[in-house]
């Protein structure tokens, strides 16, 4: 594993914007109008975030017509549910707090 590599993935899940997305393709892929309705996140931050989350091969793509779907790759679900297992188990009570109130 190199060195950089894990700090630099793992800096893609801090942000609260771009787990509000992943949250909101979590059950099904979804337009850019779709998650902004969900996340209540404007569209250019959205689109930002989802460059971001497609280039680091987080999200996937797929055009239908004029539109993009976007859609969660299959290899993050279980960083995230390995990360909400040990953040149940491990962390403090504000920790599980915060697992109990943002659970999918």
């Amino acid at each position: 594993m190199k060195a950089l590599s894990c700090p630099l993935f793992f800096d893609i899940f801090a942000s609260k914007s771009r787990m509000a997305i992943i949250k909101a393709i979590w059950n099904k892929p979804k337009s850019v109008q779709e998650i902004c309705e969900q996340t209540g996140l404007e569209q250019s931050n959205v689109s930002h975030q989802l460059k971001l989350l497609k280039r680091c091969h987080i999200v996937k793509v797929k055009r239908i017509g004029r539109n993009k779907i976007y859609g969660l790759e299959n290899s993050v679900r279980p960083i995230i549910k390995a990360a909400e297992n040990h953040l149940r188990k491990h962390c403090k009570r504000k920790c599980k707090e915060w697992v109990k109130k943002n659970k999918k």
